[in-house]
């Protein structure tokens, strides 16, 4: 499979639609599924929702994925079922990331962001999880999970 073009309409707060547009060449980890459409048409939709919506900044993500640079899990899921056929749906695995290439506005008050796909050699994402690592220290599983959630302020997690 060569590389293709994907799209996400949505709309987002204007706080964390700051931080993308001043992270331009950064990251961005989406910590969900990532639903995304091969129809431009469809996610532009879905960012009109979030135009009148106070707060909130309408966004149209294009997404770049080349498959031979990534092992980023993803699965197209109109031919699995009628009703992502008409939306044309690719599904992303939780915790991907991108590269925030550009962000431009569009048109009607929606903003694009554009990304693409991370080389598995990414210099600035081995940099990342190898500081993960010495943060997360020795232990078993259960003990770097524990001060993982400690990092991340999540202390009612951590006890769990």
């Amino acid at each position: 499979m060569g590389p293709f073009i994907v799209y996400r309409g949505q709309g987002m707060l204007n706080d964390e639609f700051i931080k993308i547009h001043n992270n331009i060449g950064g990251l961005l980890a989406f910590n969900s599924f990532l639903s995304t459409s091969e129809d431009l048409s469809i996610a532009t939709t879905f960012a009109n929702r979030s135009t009148s919506r106070a707060g909130k900044t309408a966004i149209l993500f294009e997404i770049k994925v080349d498959p031979s640079l990534t092992s980023t899990p993803f699965a197209s899921l109109y031919n699995t079922d009628r009703c992502y056929e008409k939306e044309k749906e690719i599904l992303f695995s939780m915790h991907t990331v991108f590269r925030i290439v550009q962000v431009k506005e569009y048109k009607d008050n929606i903003w694009k962001v554009n990304l693409k796909s991370v080389s598995n050699n990414d210099l600035q994402i081995t940099r990342l999880t190898d500081h993960i690592k010495r943060q997360i220290g020795e232990g078993n599983a259960i003990e770097r999970l524990g001060r993982l959630m400690i990092t991340l302020n999540e202390l009612e997690k951590a006890e769990a």
